[in-house]
């Protein structure tokens, strides 16, 4: 049988940010959000829903991939655009 590690559905709407993927960092806290228009940074952490920060993205290519660096020494993330 297999384990539940949590069993939590949140779901938070941000309507300006209309998200194609998400990524979560090493710690699992914080969450990248890729839109068409903007990216999200969201802190997990925090049940307020509020975005720590939002980047403009003005490119006309929908981004399709999104990760973050699997570093414990530096939190970096890369973006890519197909």
């Amino acid at each position: 049988m297999a384990n539940k590690i949590g069993s939590e559905n949140y779901s938070m709407e941000f309507r300006d940010l209309q998200a194609t993927t998400m990524s979560l960092d090493s710690t699992g806290q914080y969450s990248l959000l890729a839109g068409r228009k903007y990216l999200g940074i969201l802190d997990l952490a925090v049940s307020q829903g509020d975005l720590l920060v939002r980047i403009p993205y003005g490119g006309k290519y929908e981004i399709s991939s999104t990760q973050w660096s699997s570093s414990n020494l530096a939190t970096v993330l890369a973006v890519a655009v197909s």
